[in-house]
């Protein structure tokens, strides 16, 4: 924490920042953003081809048209992210976080069973209607909060979030982590991988 804060120290103290190298930082923070989190989903776009459909709304190569929807509806929901961040007024609700999910995944979808037995629609936005789980790196299966947990895990989550926030004891960082870590512990949405 404290190399963090020594560097937004050291970035304050650069401002404001020069308009045309503020927009090459936010648009290297866009392609790497987006790039990075879809890279890890599973999507196959490449760092070039993320550049440019995101820079000049083109696309080259043999990649499938849901990974090139699946990056531009990322980067509108982080542009939906920023937005809210600068709106201090507004507080964080479990309908922006069913908001943004629908945003990001376009559309509803299907999946097959684990057991490969049968396929079902997952309704993006609605927090998950089957159990989700991970293998982790040990070998263990780690199951996220049950279904009947995950509505009231979602709420304490959103309200323990505005409240911290409200009180400015926590900095943004931990904040954030912290949020991460409790919002990934339930996993609410069902993802299409």
């Amino acid at each position: 924490m404290d190399r963090i804060e020594l560097l937004f120290k050291e970035w304050l103290s650069l401002q404001p920042l020069d308009q045309a190298l503020q927009r090459r930082m936010d648009q290297q923070f866009m392609i790497d953003f987006n790039y990075n989190s879809n890279h890890m989903e599973g999507n196959t776009l490449t760092y070039d081809q993320t550049k440019l459909l995101l820079l000049f709304g083109d696309t080259i190569g043999n990649a499938s048209m849901q990974d090139y929807e699946e990056m531009k509806a990322h980067n509108v929901g982080l542009e939906l992210v920023k937005a809210a961040a600068f709106d201090k007024e507004r507080t964080l609700s479990e309908t922006f976080i069913r908001d943004l999910n629908k945003t990001i995944l376009v559309r509803d979808f299907y999946k097959t069973s684990n057991d490969g037995e049968y396929r079902y629609q997952v309704h993006v936005g609605v927090y998950k209607t089957r159990p989700n789980s991970v293998i982790t790196p040990t070998g263990e299966l780690f199951a996220y909060a049950s279904l009947a947990e995950t509505p009231a895990l979602m709420s304490d989550l959103v309200g323990w979030y505005n409240e911290e926030e409200r009180k400015k004891i926590l900095s943004p960082v931990e904040l954030a982590s912290l949020f991460h870590y409790r919002y990934i512990r339930i996993h609410p949405f069902e993802g299409q991988t």
